[in-house]
């Protein structure tokens, strides 16, 4: 993973615009990047779950239409046309998208950040898409489509030790470049998904950048 998205993803290095928060379930923070070689991207970062109103988008582990999981297509979905008028009529974050966007998020917030990043893509924008232990999220299909049309290249998400989350629900893959960080062991863990979504330091040390 490019040191950007985990910038981003840990809002760090970027310059905070506004967040929005839709029915305490999803919150976007939009803001522009400040670090080293994307300085002037648009940064979008999506929230990890912190609810109960969370986890029920979770449980909704459906394959939609799309190929994608249920609960995360539809709420992406529901906000889309939101979050395109926030980046469209304030000019401090259209100006960065014509730039190139930075678009990451943590657990629940990563697999969104790849939804959206799906919607947001276009042929001539540059765009790079992480996300820290994103739970799986999409069918086979949909993943060869995203790595072929993105480009795989441009898609990178992070496993940290026996993290349990990324790897459920098992119907369902995650596109890009996987990155596994630290020492795995006997057995699957919730701790460790704790710790890789809250102490940053981890992921930073971890892949060494």
């Amino acid at each position: 993973m490019r040191r950007a998205l985990i910038d981003v993803a840990f809002n760090n290095e970027l310059r905070k615009v506004l967040k929005k928060s839709y029915d305490r379930t999803i919150d976007v923070q939009f803001g522009v990047y400040t670090g080293p070689d994307f300085t002037g991207w648009l940064t979008v970062n999506l929230k990890p779950s912190h609810g109960w109103r969370d986890w029920l988008v979770n449980l909704l582990a459906l394959k939609g239409c799309q190929g994608a999981h249920l609960g995360y297509w539809k709420e992406v979905l529901r906000y889309w046309s939101d979050f395109r008028t926030v980046i469209e009529s304030t000019p401090e974050l259209a100006e960065a998208k014509a730039k190139g966007v930075l678009i990451s998020g943590r657990s629940k917030g990563g697999a969104e950040a790849l939804l959206l990043g799906a919607l947001l893509w276009r042929p001539n924008l540059p765009l790079l898409i992480g996300a820290i232990e994103p739970p799986m999220c999409v069918d086979k299909e949909l993943a060869a489509q995203l790595d072929e049309k993105v480009g795989k290249e441009n898609i990178h998400w992070t496993v940290y030790r026996n993290d349990i989350v990324p790897g459920v629900p098992p119907w369902f893959t995650f596109p890009g470049v996987k990155h596994q960080i630290g020492k795995r062991g006997l057995g699957l863990s919730f701790r460790d998904h704790v710790r890789s979504t809250t102490e940053e330091e981890l992921i930073y040390a971890g892949l060494g950048w």
